[in-house]
């Protein structure tokens, strides 16, 4: 297999995208086993009405879990009737539903038939907008006999597990796998086909730990506090109500390249990826790299902040710049020697800087003092002005940055203001840049305003066959 990065104007490109399932109410549907794909529809129930349903959702992670409970009045006799619940996904590519059951009358049952990928429902009410797929999405149905018996009050449960909705690409242009958001789509719908409006509809969603980083879309009429938010309707036509919507806003890739960052920081080492066999030989930054800096803060000893605590691969020391203020301009250079033992003989490297932008050694600490939220980096004694990265405030918990200078796409646009450095790196040349701060967020406790960096290293990536 040729390198991951090649020169040649024309490249196939591989691609690979996820959708998960997002799904469903169940309800009344009418079909023919030898071909659903085109004689499965949502029909409306004319003897069984739905009286009630409670419907609870809990996301945890990037998973969520669902139990509706429905109460059903059948004024008899027992009938037979196909009960189905849509499995809306994107692109053709799906996740088992894990842990299904449905429950009516002591009887417990999973899917016994699922239609075809790409079938697409003809409803009986055309131009549903609640129903109706969007986008790429596609529609299957889990589609399961049920019998209910009469009676004014007739439980059936619906239960399941899955994942929230995404779509995530990685091509064999790029080292970096590209993640989207998360969502939470339930089609309330289906259930509005049982015979006339429900009484009254309770939904209870638990929004997970990611809480903070969701937007609830609708349906309208929702309460919310912290993680809870609640619905509560009173004769809602569920076949006319739009799905039930949460986007999660979670920065999938910075997390990513914080767990990286972290990792190349504590085990002071050079991450290098292989194809095939996904096999990661390390080398020691220590042995390769020198670092200064234009500023030091005094401290009880002569190293307390010295910039070689900037490569010492721990989080309880720092370098702190040592002006007075917030320390912008001030700056350290990072040079990385040696490269040519490190990278085989390929096209390139792909220099990176991992860095703690703050004094990771406590809560308390972490919180005291200023942490670095934009550099300017340019090579050094370069008379350009730097190319400025700006940096999400991190925590304490994830406080590691990963800014990469030279990305394998640099190659098919405009030229990159550190090709020269890569470019130095691949012929085994000593490489140098310069990290200056310009701008901070400014601690709870810095009496002087200090800003202090834990670790910063200068990083070579290096794609082999």
């Amino acid at each position: 297999m040729s390198n991951l990065v090649t020169y040649f104007p024309l490249l196939v490109l591989a691609a690979l995208s996820v959708g998960q399932n997002a799904l469903a109410n169940g309800g009344p549907v009418s079909w023919s086993p030898e071909a659903p794909q085109g004689d499965l529809r949502v029909v409306a129930e004319t003897q069984i009405s739905l009286t009630s349903e409670v419907l609870s959702l809990e996301v945890r992670g990037e998973k969520y879990w669902v139990k509706a409970a429905y109460t059903l009045k059948n004024p008899g006799p027992a009938k037979t009737v196909q009960f189905g619940v849509p499995l809306v996904h994107q692109f053709g590519e799906t996740e088992p539903v894990s842990n299904f059951s449905i429950t009516i009358d002591g009887a417990q049952k999973g899917c016994e038939r699922v239609t075809a990928p790409n079938a697409q429902p003809n409803f009986e009410k055309p131009g549903n907008a609640a129903l109706a797929p969007e986008g790429d999405e596609a529609t299957r149905w889990c589609v399961t006999s049920i019998r209910v018996p009469q009676g004014d009050a007739v439980s059936l449960n619906l239960a399941y597990e899955s994942v929230l909705q995404f779509n995530d690409w990685a091509t064999n242009k790029h080292w970096r796998q590209s993640y989207s958001a998360r969502s939470l789509i339930y089609r309330l719908a289906p259930a509005g086909y049982w015979a006339g409006n429900p009484k009254t509809v309770s939904i209870n969603l638990d929004l997970g730990e990611n809480h903070s980083k969701s937007k609830v879309l609708g349906p309208p009429g929702f309460v919310r506090e912290g993680r809870k938010v609640t619905w509560r309707l009173t004769g809602p036509n569920l076949s006319q109500l739009k799905a039930l919507r949460v986007d999660y806003a979670l920065n999938l890739e910075a997390s990513t390249a914080q767990k990286e960052s972290l990792k190349v920081i504590e085990e002071g080492k050079f991450p290098f990826y292989a194809r095939g066999n996904e096999r990661i030989v390390r080398h020691a930054i220590q042995g390769h790299s020198e670092i200064s800096a234009s500023s030091t803060l005094k401290g009880k000893r002569e190293k307390s902040y010295h910039a070689n605590n900037l490569l010492d691969g721990d989080l309880k020391t720092a370098w702190c710049e040592g002006v007075a203020g917030p320390g912008h301009g001030e700056f350290i250079e990072v040079k990385l020697k040696g490269v040519a033992k490190l990278c085989p003989t390929r096209e390139m490297t792909y220099p990176t800087l991992v860095m703690v932008s703050g004094y990771a050694k406590s809560k308390r600490i972490w919180a005291g003092n200023n942490r670095v939220t934009q550099v300017s980096v340019k090579p050094c004694g370069s008379q350009k002005p730097g190319k400025k990265f700006k940096i999400d405030e991190r925590s304490f918990d994830a406080p590691a940055s990963s800014l990469a200078l030279v990305e394998p796409n640099d190659h098919y646009g405009e030229e990159n203001f550190f090709m020269p450095v890569a470019q130095s790196m691949f012929q085994g040349e000593d490489v140098c840049v310069r990290v200056t701060l310009t701008a901070t967020a400014e601690g709870n406790g810095s009496k002087d305003n200090d800003t202090c960096l834990s670790e910063l290293a200068l990083n070579a990536r290096c794609w082999v066959d």
